[in-house]
């Protein structure tokens, strides 16, 4: 027996097998329990609509293609008429793929259907419906071809009429034969037409259901895939099989529910039982389908759906959350009452449905408030603040004010967990929660300070009023505070100005994390802060050692702004300590073309043996631009450096960033293409795109990378993008990118490198369509109908 709570809605009387029965949980502890027996009552058997499809438009006025494609278009269907059957079929694959745009095709493509070869005149009939021809053309010869004996050329003619979809309505019987039939692939692509046809496979129900039973259970969810397409009709049926002693038959009824929506509305009782089942994969489906299709008008079902938070099985859970948040309104109020009474896991539900439905849970507003200034629990009250963070600001207005007051009250609480939530929720509401955000900073524990200054932080500028008080974590004898205040008066930028002679100080004197925090700040208040290089300069010398490479850092998180630091950035460049260097040339690159005079020391330093000098300097060249140029032969050379690939990498990038001269760069980049390192291949491929169409000379070995084993698997999508970027200039490495579509994971890549290519692609497309050992051939045709239509590459 299943345990679920009381207050269930009259649907609990419609549902469960015979003799079932369903204990009902009164929601207080000392009520007596109640066993309710429910029957299932099956539903009316719902006709399905008459097979009129009506015409079918008339596609091919509409198209138009460019002057090369009907030049493709001619030469396809030239071939109609080859000697070679293998001609004939890609001919009228091609044509297909072009859709209505080949429409002067379609005589010849109708004298195709009489075709000897099967897979020709199949080919043609599917290239017929594509194009926009009657379906009274193309049905027959689809039928006539399911019902030989090629098992081949029957999957392919059923994959054809799922195409044709609704239009096959009056094949649902020769079809549905199918779904007994061996092998399995079979009676999936049946279940796959039936599906397509849609409501007007009504009759083919009865099969598809029994299919649910299949022992193949790939094979039975195509079965449940269709008759959630097949919608209403179908519904009778599923809720019958509900009652079957078969688990797959519950399970693929239940999945086909969850598929049709809304259609399913009249299942709702037989699902509001199943929440009760035995089986926690079926209460999860349950929970599923009635998600699918409940809204804001089913607040009846909140009583039901709210038994699946506490559910024992932590997959059934979201479900029903999910469910709950769909109903929105009516279930606020009862989620907040979980939140206030409910044991930890069920507020913990109740939390995040809440946060999920944002406006739609005002209504539970003012009881979390209560909460929230009340006596509970821990995880009560936190959850109370969470909620009020994601649902008020923004969406409830009105209970705006009442909830800071509520969630400043909080920040008075013994729990210092509590505390650095109530600040968090507090920087949600903006410029209204600064003055409890600044009480805030004030408080002993050093979490809660710390997340009321990033919340402040976060408000940027119109922050401007802690400044004073974030100033004054300043003075305090805690790395922490400080670290805290630098980043977020770094973050409120310009109006923290006061706070820039203290931010200099913090360069010489605080911890080595709060110092990192005040160069950062410093950075972030700009141009305002650039008086300040003076003194930074000045105190540079004098500085405690373990803190000289902060002066440098926050230079350059000034940028341009500290322009005027430059001579003396360049003579950091020569500084003993390996970290001063540096952070030098990191900061001569935050200046980008300003430092075009430090390109002589920085070409210098990338020859220096201490990587993360060198590292730096090579990026700074990359960002002075065109201006550093003189120093690629330096970079051409570190390039092909053994041992360091990173550094490798980045001066690849740093020629590209440059501007450098694509025939200076290539070949260097081209033979980094066979390297042994991936991380050297994939910077390759990664700067070769930096070329876009220059590129054109690297295409080839980027494909041999492509069909490389030792070599594709880490470098396959860079490579690929690569392409994709040089364009038409890349159709010498077409037959590999064809090659790479057969992966599922270089698929999207591969399509995208083809249609960058475009014209000059097709002719190694249409090369490659009739082979045989590929299953990519779909995909291959579809991008190459997109091609040929002028039409941009969709995910799919």
């Amino acid at each position: 027996m299943a345990r679920i709570p009381a207050l269930l809605p009259v649907l609990l009387a419609a549902a469960c097998g015979p003799g079932e029965r369903i204990v009902v949980e009164p929601p207080v502890a000392d009520e007596p329990v109640v066993e309710t027996v429910c029957m299932i009552e099956p539903l009316p058997v719902v006709s399905g609509p008459e097979c009129e499809t009506g015409p079918i438009p008339d596609l091919a006025s509409e198209a138009s293609l460019e002057p090369w494609a009907e030049k493709v278009v001619a030469e396809q269907t030239s071939r109609l008429g080859s000697k070679d059957p293998v001609e004939r079929q890609v001919a009228a694959r091609v044509l297909g793929a072009i859709g209505p745009g080949a429409a002067v095709a379609a005589p010849s493509l109708v004298d195709a259907l009489e075709d000897v070869d099967v897979d020709a005149r199949l080919r043609a009939a599917a290239a017929l419906w594509r194009i926009g021809v009657s379906r009274d053309a193309v049905l027959p010869v689809l039928v006539e071809v399911i019902k030989s004996g090629d098992l081949a050329a029957r999957m392919a003619a059923l994959d054809a009429m799922a195409e044709v979809g609704p239009h096959a309505c009056e094949h649902v019987d020769l079809i549905a034969t199918l779904l007994d039939d061996e092998p399995p692939g079979l009676r999936a692509k049946a279940a796959s037409a039936l599906g397509a046809v849609g409501p007007l496979a009504w009759t083919a129900v009865p099969d598809l259901v029994r299919m649910l039973e299949d022992p193949v259970p790939w094979v039975a969810s195509k079965a449940y895939i269709a008759l959630g397409t097949i919608g209403e009709p179908s519904l009778g049926a599923l809720v019958d099989a509900l009652g079957s002693e078969n688990e797959a038959a519950v399970k693929g009824a239940l999945a086909a529910m969850v598929g049709m929506k809304s259609a399913a509305r009249d299942a709702m009782p037989a699902l509001v039982c199943m929440i009760g089942d035995k089986s926690w994969e079926n209460r999860r489906l349950a929970f599923m389908a009635l998600g699918a299709m409940v809204g804001p008008a089913d607040g009846e079902l909140v009583p039901a759906l709210v038994a699946g938070l506490s559910d024992e099985n932590i997959h059934v859970r979201p479900s029903a959350q999910g469910a709950l948040v769909m109903i929105g309104e009516e279930a606020a109020p009862v989620l907040a009452a979980l939140i206030a009474t409910g044991d930890e896991e069920q507020c913990r539900m109740a939390t995040w449905a809440l946060v999920a439905m944002e406006g739609r849970a005002a209504a539970a507003v003012p009881e979390l408030i209560e909460v929230l200034v009340g006596d509970g629990e821990t995880h009560q009250l936190e959850a109370a603040c969470l909620v009020l963070q994601h649902v008020v600001p923004g969406h409830v207005p009105d209970e705006s004010q009442k909830t800071m007051e509520a969630l400043a009250s909080s920040m008075k609480d013994e729990g210092w967990d509590l505390r650095w939530r109530s600040a968090v929720a507090l920087g949600e509401f903006g410029t209204p929660a600064i003055p409890h955000l600044i009480e805030a900073l004030d408080d002993p524990d050093p979490t809660v300070m710390r997340y009321g200054a990033e919340a402040l932080g976060r408000m940027g500028e119109d922050a401007a009023p802690a400044v004073g008080s974030l100033v004054a974590l300043l003075e305090r004898d805690d790395w922490r505070a400080h670290d805290a205040a630098c980043i977020a008066l770094g973050q409120i930028g310009p109006s923290a100005l006061e706070a820039v002679p203290l931010l200099v100080e913090e360069l010489a004197s605080a911890p080595h994390v709060a110092a990192w925090s005040a160069a950062t700040a410093l950075g972030g208040i700009g141009a305002a802060a650039g008086d300040a290089v003076p003194e930074i300069l000045e105190a540079f010398p004098d500085s405690d050692p373990s803190h000289l490479e902060f002066y440098p850092a926050a230079l350059g998180h000034m940028g341009v702004h500290a322009k005027d630091a430059l001579p003396d950035l360049v003579a950091m460049l020569e500084h003993p300590m390996a970290e001063v260097r540096s952070q030098a040339a990191w900061a001569l690159g935050q200046m980008g073309p300003e430092a075009k005079d430090a390109v002589k020391p920085l070409t210098a330093a990338v020859e220096d043996g201490y990587m993360g000098f060198n590292v730096n300097a090579i990026k700074a060249l990359g960002r002075i631009g065109p201006g550093a140029t003189k120093s690629l032969p330096v970079l051409l050379k570190a390039m092909s450096r053994t041992g360091y690939s990173k550094v490798r990498v980045i001066a690849m990038q740093a020629a590209v960033d440059m501007k450098a001269s694509p025939k200076k760069v290539l070949p260097v980049l081209i033979e980094a293409l066979g390297d042994p390192d991936p991380e050297v291949r994939s910077g390759a491929c990664h700067a070769i795109r930096g070329y876009g169409p220059d590129a054109a000379k690297a295409a080839a070995e980027l494909g041999k990378l492509l069909e490389d084993p030792e070599r594709r698997n880490e470098s396959s999508w860079a490579a690929l993008a690569a392409l994709a970027s040089i364009g038409p200039g890349a159709r010498d490495a077409a037959a590999s990118i064809i090659w790479s579509l057969q992966y599922l994971g270089t698929r999207e890549g591969a399509g995208m490198a083809l249609r960058s290519i475009g014209e000059a692609a097709v002719p190694a497309m249409i090369d490659a369509l009739p082979d045989e050992a590929w299953s990519t051939d779909d995909e291959l045709a579809r991008v190459l109908g997109l091609i040929l239509r002028g039409e941009p590459l969709k995910e799919g």
